[in-house]
């Protein structure tokens, strides 16, 4: 498997997408909200996670 080059992730830190993810309850888990996910995750489509995707969380 091919694996895409990352964006640059401020904190270094990532959250691997499992199956039943949703930006909601990964934001709850890592503290956060869905807006500041998405503003460091332009790239991705909320509606549409893909299992095994990096999704840089805040610090």
């Amino acid at each position: 498997m091919v694996r895409k080059r990352l964006p640059p992730c401020p904190s270094g830190v990532y959250w691997e997408v499992a199956p039943g993810d949703t930006l909601f309850n990964i934001a709850q888990r890592a503290g956060t909200t869905v807006q500041r996910l998405m503003r460091l995750n332009p790239w991705i489509n909320p509606r549409n996670l893909q299992i095994g995707q990096q999704i840089c969380l805040p610090r």
